[in-house]
């Protein structure tokens, strides 16, 4: 085959294959699906992929028009136009036009994304690389003083949904669960929903896997001894709304969709036993 021809078939394969993921946005591997490679990208889909093993499903997460194009996201959506831009140029080889991409600079959500002065984002990014590599290697208390102190330094300055500070609150989630420090995993988890909510499509499948992260950490310190309230009004909540989420997403006989019933049912009886002790 000649050289040529070889490097064209690996710069198709490059742009066109799909990472496989889990709901938690681990990448499990990637995959070449010939038919999901028509969807087009937009910063704003109408529509998300999900995986059921191997196979890929795309769910539409809001009404589609007739004629209108179905789109998926080639990139993560919690970000500044300028860093989606370079992140599918690098990997997919094109400059996004899409509706999202080309709101003006002073678009309010756009602007609390990007939100603080370049040089500020930049000390937080590297001190957010670093709480990442720590808590990579399970250096949990290293990654929590990394993060935690560059949030008390450079957090207000920046603003709570700027993107790097969002991605920090994000991890101090998995940290704060790794040190079983439940309310910290609560507070975390309570701010990155928030700017979840704020600035992802309704039907996200994140927003659904942070309100159970949300509710694991309510329960975790309901199970305490001493605990001084209940919440299992509020774990009902967010059970009810990550399964109404990922039955759109995911649709309703995902399996991630099917645990998300049963953590909603199981938590409902408890709350009913509760009233009725």
């Amino acid at each position: 085959m000649p050289v040529s021809k070889l490097a064209r078939l690996i710069s198709q394969t490059q742009r066109n294959v799909h990472g496989i993921v889990d709901l938690e946005g681990h990448n499990l591997g990637h995959g070449l699906y010939p038919i999901a490679s028509f969807f087009n990208h937009s910063c704003w889909p109408n529509a998300v992929v999900s995986f059921s093993g191997q196979t890929l499903v795309v769910h539409a997460i809001h009404d589609i028009q007739p004629g209108e194009e179905v789109t998926i996201a080639y990139t993560e959506l919690y970000c500044p136009r300028n860093l989606r831009r370079t992140q599918l140029q690098a990997k997919k080889h094109f400059l996004c036009e899409c509706a999202r991409c080309q709101l003006p600079a002073s678009d309010a959500l756009e602007a609390r994304i990007g939100a603080g002065p370049p040089e500020l984002v930049k000390e937080a990014l590297s001190a957010y690389a670093l709480g990442l590599s720590q808590f990579q290697h399970e250096k949990f208390r290293e990654s929590f003083s990394t993060l935690t102190a560059i949030l008390r330094q450079v957090g207000d300055a920046l603003g709570s949904e700027n993107w790097v500070v969002y991605d920090m609150h994000k991890l101090l989630v998995d940290v704060c669960y790794a040190l079983k420090d439940w309310r910290g995993a609560e507070n975390y988890a309570r701010l990155t929903l928030k700017a979840m909510e704020e600035h992802l499509p309704k039907y996200h499948p994140s927003i659904a896997y942070m309100c159970q992260q949300l509710a694991g950490a309510l329960a975790l310190q309901r199970a305490q001894p001493g605990a001084a309230e209940s919440s299992l009004k509020e774990e009902v909540r967010l059970h009810t709304k990550a399964s109404s989420v990922l039955c759109v997403s995911y649709g309703k006989e995902h399996k991630e969709t099917l645990l998300a019933k049963q953590q909603t049912n199981e938590t409902r009886r408890l709350l009913k036993d509760q009233s009725t002790a």
